[in-house]
């Protein structure tokens, strides 16, 4: 890891939703460097994010980093995928680089989900965590590492004394005053996190934008929570 890279902790929600993103992300998704505000770190979760690894195996995440890389004329973000060491009991918890190579080029698309390959699955998560660091749902904050992390970074010989935490920023509420017309809406509702493709003009690019859930209807309409279940029969 360079010595200029971020160290980040990472909220529980903040990283479901990268885990649930990354399910949806554009095939055409094209990364750029200035998408990305630091260009390497270690990220360490809140909690452990339970994926789908090779051949229907789980992977039990802790921790990601990514470093800029170039070699054999690619160029992008090589990412590591982290876990935590069986210890004995009563111990403190290591962290172990158990994917050390999961490769996010810049440039070019980071091409549509496969779940029988692990690669593109894993490219497609680290893309995603990426891209989340620079937009605007991520709440950033300045502070003390927790002590889980300190004690992550004394067993690799590193002292850390000031980390940045990502969390998701609180849902926000669309009242539907600026509609051009007006409409009776009984309640108000969800709206679940989604893809955007927005045009950069500056930039002579879209880049794929991600809208966080936030609540749709007049304040003064009760909010209504549905739970959607779906059969599939033959």
């Amino acid at each position: 890891m360079a010595a200029h890279a971020e160290s980040v902790w990472v909220a529980d929600d903040m990283m479901r939703l990268i885990g649930q993103a990354a399910q949806t992300l554009p095939a055409s998704t094209e990364l750029a460097e200035s998408d990305v505000p630091f260009r390497a770190g270690l990220a360490v979760l809140e909690k452990v994010y339970t994926d789908q690894g090779y051949y229907g195996s789980k992977m039990y995440l802790a921790g990601l980093s990514w470093t800029l890389h170039s070699a054999d004329g690619q160029y992008g973000f090589l990412c590591g995928l982290y876990a935590y060491a069986r210890v004995t009991p009563g111990a403190w918890p290591r962290l172990i680089l158990v994917r050390p190579d999961v490769f996010v080029p810049l440039g070019r698309s980071v091409g549509s989900a496969d779940e029988r390959d692990g690669d593109n699955r894993f490219a497609r998560l680290c893309a995603t965590f990426l891209l989340l660091l620079g937009q605007p749902l991520s709440e950033w904050e300045q502070q003390e590492p927790p002590r889980q992390m300190q004690r992550q970074a004394e067993h690799t010989g590193h002292k850390i004394r000031t980390i940045r935490t990502v969390a998701l920023r609180r849902p926000q509420s669309d009242s539907g005053n600026g509609e051009r017309y007006h409409r009776d809406w009984s309640h108000r509702w969800m709206v679940s996190a989604h893809w955007r493709r927005q045009w950069y003009a500056s930039e002579q690019r879209h880049r794929s934008i991600l809208i966080g859930p936030y609540v749709k209807g007049p304040d003064c309409k009760p909010l209504v929570l549905k739970q959607r279940a779906f059969r599939w029969v033959r």
